[in-house]
Formats: C-alpha cells, structure tokens, sequence
C-alpha cells in the first residue's frame, strides 16, 4: 500500500505526465482562445451599437465664429473608420484631447477649447474667442486681428475709421496665432491709446519706423496727424512733454485752432517740443 502511493505520488512517470499535459491543454488553449473571442466580440459589438455613436455636437461659447460651422468640422474629424471596421463616432473611441488640438488647428480665432462628452451620443465644444483689440498690418490692406495680449490670431476684414487702430510693426507675419509685438511694445501701445484718448487724440494707427521712432497717426481737424514718440523713452515722459506742450501757448492756440492744418508733433527731444503746422514750423520748451 505504502509503495502504490509511493510511487503514484512521489515517483511520478514524466511520460505519463506528459501525456496528462497534452489532454489538457488543447483544453485550455480552446478556453483562452474563446474567452478572447469573447471578449473582442463584446467589444466590437458595443463599438458599433447605434445607441453609442456621437449623433449630436453642442457648441459653447462662440461669438464670431459660427457654432454650425464648428459642428459640422467636429463631425468631418469624426468620419471614417478605425482599422477599416469601427466607426470613428463610436464614443468609445473618441478621443476628446485630439478633438480639441484639431478644432484649435481648424479655427485660429479660437483661444482655449475643451470638448466633453454628454451621454452617450453627445458632444459639447466650449471655446473661448481671442477677442479683437488692435489691427496688425503687413499693408494697409492686409491686416488681421490682435488682443490685448498681442495674439495675432485672424484675418480681418477692410475696416474704415477707427473701430480698430492699426498697428504696423515691420515684423514678418507668422503662422496664425502668433505674438504680434514684445511685451515692451504691447505695454507701450496699450499706455499710449489709454491717455491719448482722456484729451480727444484717438490713435488710427501706429508705425514702429525703427528703435527711436514710434509714429502714431491721428485724426486732428478731419486731417491726418502724427505724434511721434522714442519708443525707448518711458511712456509716461513723453506723454508729459505732449499735454505740457498743448496747454502752453503758441502750440495751444494752434492745437485748438479749428482753421490750422497740423503735419505732426514730436517729442523725442528732452524738455524740448518740435512741431509743423501747414505751412509753419515751430517748437517750444517744456519744464
């Protein structure tokens, strides 16, 4: 009895085992295999059920841009097939991180984005817009929108007057959006607009001719005028030596003479205010 068990437990055949091996695993690879199948199956299965396919895109947010036209781009992306076989609306597969850099790619007036799903067939898009500020300009022609941070973002339409100044940088356009100006710049430009406004100056459009000279164009009786400033001089200088200099007589009295036709005024000379009335030219000191 001892030796039986002895044997059966302990000093086992190899070939016996072997033999025991081969009869199940068929068994076990059919299981594997199956539960695989199973698997893939079920998840085929629900990759394509009608009722988990993205039917309906909610746009969020959009002001200029149009929602329609947003949707219709969110469902092009979403066209076609994964691997030949599973729908890409499947909102399984959708990948909303990739939804997201597409429609900032499609649509440059588009400063943040985030995509969201909403049930099981549903997609909402919020955005938030650049919203425009100033005009950059290549020419007069060709201009596209800024922010007040300096994104230049979009092209723009031809505009007349001053709904948005113009700002002609000599900087070489780049791929949309891109930053228009410096930051030394962007603050120069915003100060000047901001405090030229208090005293009836509304800038049209400002020219960075080179390092020393900033020229900003104005209308001054239904005439063009120009205020030219030393980018590199703070901007709060050269704003004093401009009100200094149009409270002080004789450039008061021309400044506000209805009849005179002003070329320009500049202000880049220290305690010292160069100006041309058509056709005299004149300066005066400030303190």
């Amino acid at each position: 009895m001892y030796e039986r068990t002895y044997h059966r437990q302990v000093l086992k055949d190899p070939q016996e085992e072997e033999k025991g091996g081969a009869r199940k695993s068929p068994l076990k690879k059919i299981a594997i295999i199956g539960s695989i199948a199973l698997v893939f199956f079920g998840v085929g299965y629900a990759v394509r059920s009608p009722k988990l396919q993205i039917t309906t895109v909610t746009v969020e947010g959009a002001e200029v841009l149009d929602a329609e036209e947003i949707k219709i781009s969110v469902m092009d992306m979403l066209s076609g097939k994964a691997l030949w076989i599973f729908p890409r609306t499947s909102t399984l597969l959708v990948q909303t991180e990739t939804l997201e850099k597409k429609l900032s790619h499609a649509f440059s007036r588009i400063q943040s984005v985030t995509v969201k799903r909403d049930n099981a067939q549903g997609l909402v898009v919020q955005i938030q817009e650049y919203k425009g500020v100033f005009l950059w300009c290549e020419t007069k022609e060709i201009c596209f929108f800024m922010d007040k941070n300096g994104i230049v973002y979009s092209d723009a339409p031809i505009f007349s007057g001053t709904a948005y100044p113009k700002i002609f940088s000599g900087a070489p356009k780049g791929t949309l959006p891109f930053s228009g100006l410096s930051p030394e710049n962007l603050t120069l430009i915003t100060a000047l607009e901001t405090q030229l406004v208090t005293i009836g100056i509304t800038p049209s459009e400002f020219h960075f001719i080179n390092n020393r000279e900033l020229q900003v164009d104005f209308l001054h009786n239904k005439d063009t005028a120009r205020f030219i400033v030393d980018p590199t001089v703070a901007v709060d200088t050269s704003l004093d030596y401009l009100f200094s200099g149009i409270r002080t007589e004789p450039l008061s009295g021309l400044f506000h003479d209805a009849s005179k036709k002003l070329l320009y005024i500049d202000v880049r000379y220290p305690n010292n205010i160069v100006y041309k009335f058509e056709p005299e030219t004149n300066s005066v000191e400030t303190e």
